[in-house]
Order: structure tokens, then sequence, then C-alpha cells
């Protein structure tokens, strides 16, 4: 199964909260549920609101996809998001078997203040399956739908494929806060020093420390973040993931290119200018610049 997965690579000497808001991992639920209370300090409620044919419940501590030959549909009631701002989703899935094709599916989706269904990954079956993996996205606005939509018709005797849903889990995202006008690569004098970023909005103090992983980077009002060097993913077991989960840049923020070729790789699909915000280069003569969305995305914002 083709999947993207999201490295949590640790590049920071701050701490942050990460409690859950809304979390099912279906091990209070029994085989056969088609609905289930989340727990977390917002919780609710989920259900099936498509209901095909085969498996399309909790089996076993999982919700099972097997089998279905027409899509089933899974959704979250509505989670209010407001008091945090910024949420992650994370929706860790699974596979295993034989007789898997492009036609078995999941789909993850989710829908922001009663808007429109979002893409935000798109898994295809592929023969032969033995995979777990994590499906994640950063999103923004005051309530938050998830929506799950899955076919399976593998067939291959005893050893024919099945899907699942291991947990979904939504939390506050981490946000570093610009407090200064400078570098996105300024980290000078470590935790209090005099670098650009600080976990909080006032500024004080900088965290020393650069927007990575699942992290949210807000410019803030007045202040012009250069982008010297590209911030994207690397590949290799243990390099660190350049690239912020989102970008905000809030009115009479700034975010600039001052070299040629320099990409930004957002990882979570949230990139937003706000009215008054600017993205611009420091010199008509600066060339190649761009925003690499390199999730499977398809609604960001």
């Amino acid at each position: 199964m083709r999947h993207i997965f999201f490295f949590a690579v640790l590049f920071l000497s701050a701490s942050y909260a990460s409690a859950q808001l809304w979390t099912e991992n279906f091990d209070d639920e029994n085989n056969g549920d088609q609905s289930g209370t989340a727990v977390g300090t917002v919780g609710g409620t989920w259900d099936v609101d498509v209901d095909p044919s085969g498996t399309f419940a909790v089996q076993d501590d999982l919700f099972v996809i097997n089998n279905t030959v027409t899509e089933g549909t899974w959704s979250s009631d509505v989670i209010d998001i407001s008091s945090v701002g910024y949420a992650v989703i994370d929706i860790r899935y699974g596979s295993a078997g034989l007789g898997f094709s492009a036609s078995d599916y999941i789909r993850f989706y989710y829908r922001i203040d009663g808007g429109p269904e979002i893409l935000f990954a798109n898994i295809q079956g592929d023969v032969w399956d033995i995979d777990e993996a994590q499906a994640s996205a950063i999103v923004a606005g005051n309530t938050l739908e998830v929506i799950i939509k899955a076919e399976d018709n593998s067939t291959f005797f005893i050893f024919a494929g099945r899907m699942w849903i291991a947990d979904v889990t939504i939390t506050p995202a981490d946000i570093l806060y610009s407090r200064k006008s400078g570098t996105w690569t300024d980290v000078t004098g470590g935790f209090g020093g005099t670098g650009t970023w600080s976990t909080n909005r006032s500024g004080t103090p900088a965290c020393g420390c650069v927007p990575l992983n699942d992290i949210v980077a807000v410019v803030q009002n007045g202040h012009t973040v250069t982008l010297p060097t590209s911030q994207t993913a690397v590949g290799g077991s243990g390099t660190p993931n350049l690239a912020p989960g989102a970008v905000d840049i809030e009115s009479g923020g700034v975010l600039q290119y001052n070299t040629n070729g320099v990409t930004l790789g957002i990882q979570q699909g949230l990139f937003r200018v706000r009215n008054g915000g600017i993205v611009n280069s420091s010199s008509g003569a600066i060339t190649g610049e761009q925003i690499s969305f390199q999730a499977n995305v398809g609604g960001a914002t």
C-alpha cells in the first residue's frame, strides 16, 4: 500500500504540550460496533454513515475494512477546536494480505467549520501488503470533522487482504512565533538568546530552535522572516526533517526569499497568508523560489 510517512524527528530544545482533544483507539468498543465514544479534553462520538457489505466495523480493537464490495464511510462528530487555533489530525492505519488492487483504498478527509470535505491522504491498494503507517494533517478553524471512506475487494483464499484503522487522534498543534525580523534559521544564543523564534506570542524568551515537522510557524505583524536556505524534507535514517508542518503569515508579516532556488516544504498541508500578509523575494533578480507541499494533500489552504 502506497503511503506517506511523516517523520517525527525531534530537533528542538523546547518541549511542547500535546494534550489529546479527541481520540478513539477502538479498545473500549465491542466487536461489530459501528459507533462509539471518543475520549479527550473535548471528546465526542463517531459512527458509520454509509454501511457497505462485508466488514466495516470494530474487530479486535481495530476498525476493520474487509470485502466491502462498495464504499463505506466512517465519520467523527463535530469537534470543537476553537480553543487551540491549529489542530493536528493523526490517523494510524494498516493493511495485510494478498489480492489488493488499485480499486481498494482508504481516503482521509477533514471538514472545517461545516465546509466541504478536504482530501488529505489517499491510500491505494497493492497486490501484497503488510503495512502500518500514519496519515496526518494540520488544520485551522473553529470546528473539525474527520471522514474516512474505504473500499476493499481483495480475494485470495485464506490470505485475502484486509485494511484497518488503529486509532484517530486530534491534538493541539505546536506553534512557534516570530519574535523579530531575521532569518528562518537564526538560533543565536540558544534558549533565551536572540534567535528568530519563540514558543510565546510575546516573543520572550527565544526558544533557540526552528520550526520543524508538525509545528506551525507564525510570522507576526511587523516581522520579515527570510529564507536563505531550503527548508525541505531530507531522506536518510536519522536525518532531521527541515520542513515545518505549516506556515501562517499574519497581517503585516512578511516571508521573504533572498537566495536563488530556495524551497519551503510544507509537511502537513497548511500554508496561510492572511489579508495584509506578504510572500515575496528580496530582489527581482531572485529566481527559482518555490513552495512544495510534501504530503499527499489535495486541500492545502
